[in-house]
């Protein structure tokens, strides 16, 4: 007999072990319950920021692309220009160029204008000077 009451009393604690670990598994059933929700909500948001995230990149994207093709065009209007500058500085230079010389060669004539017009005065102020001592 004591030792069927020895197994009686092996199977209640072995039951209630049981009943303790069943708990346990109970337990973090839920936990684990909670915790895959959270996951699932947490995975949610970040589908939802991956999209967004996407959706910024290729708005980026588009954007860069329009950037790089204003960039070349104004870089090709912008050699065009310079190209056009150039030559109307060496045209401009020309001009300038052909002009000095024109004011040199006349600032070169004045001078012997000058000269020319300098030695008919004192031609003319020796002759008057005659004239006057003649007179007198």
């Amino acid at each position: 007999m004591k030792s069927e009451e020895r197994i009686i009393e092996l199977l209640a604690e072995y039951l209630q072990k049981t009943d303790q670990i069943l708990d346990q598994m109970k337990q973090t059933d839920r936990s684990v319950g909670i915790m895959s929700r959270a996951i699932a909500a947490q995975d949610v948001k970040y589908n939802e920021h991956a999209a967004r995230f996407n959706e910024i990149n290729l708005k980026f994207n588009e954007i860069r692309v329009e950037f790089q093709s204003e960039m070349k065009q104004m870089k090709t209007e912008y050699q065009s220009e310079m190209k056009e500058i150039k030559t109307d500085i060496r045209n401009l230079s020309s001009e300038f160029q052909s002009e000095i010389k024109e004011i040199k060669t006349d600032i070169r004539d004045l001078r012997e204008d000058q000269g020319i017009m300098l030695k008919e005065l004192v031609s003319i102020s020796k002759r008057f000077s005659v004239v006057e001592s003649k007179l007198s």
